[in-house]
């Protein structure tokens, strides 16, 4: 009898084990937004450089090399064109984000010549479903996406733009009540393909009419708008051009060296924590990064995160090794076997002074603390000062909301110093990295949980959530002394409403909505 208790116990304990790994894999769905796929993760090998040196080469050479290439290139277009015929064929049995991403997919892989005969496809698809739509919210996102296709016909194809789509794309750009928009558009195409009276007419029949898409892009499109940083693409990323400051903190993390950073919510801090996690899974089974979250509620977000990131890596590890582990005074999911372990400061603070974990210790490359502001409150500051004294590997020191930032940085850098010299070791250096202006557009809408409560009786009813914009958020008084908080955003929709409302009371104000 005494041994069926254990045998339950350990049950039991699985069974939760299973229950929160099906939670973070439902989570990680969410987070991504898509179904998780299996791609193995390869580990870096070193590249062997060959002395030979380059023979310059000859014209016959030059010749075979230009054939072979023009040989390739009909091959390319001809497997392009299949792929294509097979895509539209497939497009009837997805729904209408997934044919988006579909046709936006394969445009960024096939070449040109294809490219333009996909865009036109897009093109034709947005406006049938556009004049299918019956409800208000599927017709604005059809909106986008014909706008876009436009945009990027005329961008990527000017050159080759017939004379029957060139009157389509004009057409479609007006019936969306941009007539400027379609003004200027005709103007551009007229250099290259000049059109007949009777056209030149159509589009000039609206000249009063000088209402553009400002105010949509505004409302609808601010997540897609350019960063006005103009940076040359960096060859570690691929999917995007990152920020400067983006740039730094990855210099950083490349020599395995240590960073504060600085920088508003919403501005790219998660994918340097991914880049920092990709150079530790790609480095070595056996070496470890640790994520450290003030809460419980930040360490499943994380996870969450982090699965569904590189869940489809997984494969590629060797027995017993897992991607992810999660260590919280609720729940333990394989700590010490994992790769990436997300928790909280008090849990690592207890695993780095333990003797029993000091192997698993010393394999730890990196940690990143996120929320490192948290080391200013009252009761658990300390524990987030202990382990900033214990780790003995770089870090990377995330936060939104660091009032003194290089003061900080002066501080963490004598800790190192004391250490080093504890040690007696050179002391590695502690960069500072501080991102103020936010030139990606601000991804996150403010909202207050509010209770509807009875006036009569006081009995709350439920919550309701009420959208508060930004503004409403800052004291007027120490806005006029002191400025806008360096850390103050807004989402492009929210700055045409607070335009909009100033507008109210200077009326003199150009309207938006016109082109200036």
């Amino acid at each position: 009898g005494m041994g069926v208790l254990p045998a339950l116990l350990k049950k039991g304990l699985q069974y939760s084990v299973v229950k929160y790994k099906r939670f973070l894999h439902n989570y990680a769905e969410s987070v991504a937004g898509q179904v998780l796929n299996i791609d193995p993760l390869m580990y870096e090998e070193k590249k062997k450089q060959s002395a030979k040196g380059h023979k310059r080469q000859s014209v016959k050479a030059k010749k075979i090399i230009e054939q072979n290439m023009k040989k390739k290139r009909e091959e390319q277009v001809f497997k392009d064109e299949q792929k294509f015929e097979w895509l539209r064929k497939s497009l009837s049995q997805s729904s209408g984000k997934d044919r988006i991403k579909q046709f936006d997919d394969f445009v960024k892989l096939a070449c040109p010549e294809v490219q333009y005969k996909a865009r036109q496809a897009k093109l034709n698809m947005c406006q049938k479903e556009l004049e299918s739509c019956r409800s208000e919210a599927p017709a604005q996102f059809w909106k986008i996406h014909l706008f876009l296709s436009c945009h990027s016909l005329v961008d990527e194809h000017l050159l080759t733009i017939n004379k029957k789509l060139r009157r389509d794309i004009v057409h479609t750009v007006k019936s969306l009540g941009f007539v400027g928009n379609a003004r200027m558009i005709e103007k551009e195409l007229e250099k290259w393909l000049p059109s007949s009276t009777k056209a030149r007419q159509a589009i000039t029949e609206d000249a009063d009419n000088d209402s553009t898409c400002c105010r949509f892009q505004l409302s609808f499109m601010g997540h897609l708008m350019e960063n006005k940083e103009k940076l040359e693409p960096d060859s570690r990323i691929q999917a995007f051009v990152p920020d400067m400051w983006q740039r730094k903190v990855m210099d950083c993390v490349d020599k395995n060296e240590s960073v504060v950073v600085s920088a508003p919510t919403s501005s790219g801090k998660t994918f340097i924590s991914f880049y920092c996690m990709e150079k530790i899974l790609r480095s070595s089974p056996d070496n470890v990064l640790v994520y450290v979250s003030p809460t419980k509620a930040l360490v499943n977000q994380v996870a969450a995160m982090v699965y569904a990131q590189f869940a489809h890596r997984k494969t590629d590890l060797p027995p017993g090794k897992t991607l992810c582990g999660v260590f919280t005074r609720d729940y333990r999911l394989q700590p010490q076997s994992c790769q990436i372990l997300v928790t909280v400061p008090e849990v690592l603070d207890i695993l780095m002074l333990s003797t029993v974990t000091q192997e698993w210790v010393r394999s730890i490359k990196y940690v990143i603390f996120d929320e490192i502001h948290c080391l200013s409150e009252e009761h658990r500051g300390t524990v987030w000062e202990r382990l900033l004294l214990l780790v003995s590997c770089p870090f990377l020191a995330l936060s939104a909301t660091i009032g003194n930032p290089e003061s900080f940085r002066g501080w963490i850098q004598k800790t190192e110093l004391a250490k080093a010299e504890a040690a007696s070791v050179k002391a590695s250096r502690i960069h500072l990295v501080v991102h103020e202006n936010a030139d990606r557009h601000a991804y996150l809408q403010k909202y207050i949980v509010a209770p509807d409560r009875d006036p009569g009786q006081g009995k709350v009813h439920g919550p309701d959530i009420v959208s508060c914009h930004p503004a409403g958020t800052v004291i007027l008084q120490r806005v006029i002394e002191r400025g806008l908080p360096k850390d103050f955003t807004m989402s492009t929709s929210e700055a045409l409403h607070l335009y909009d409302e100033i507008r109210q009371h200077f009326p003199k104000l150009p309207s938006v909505s016109v082109a200036r």
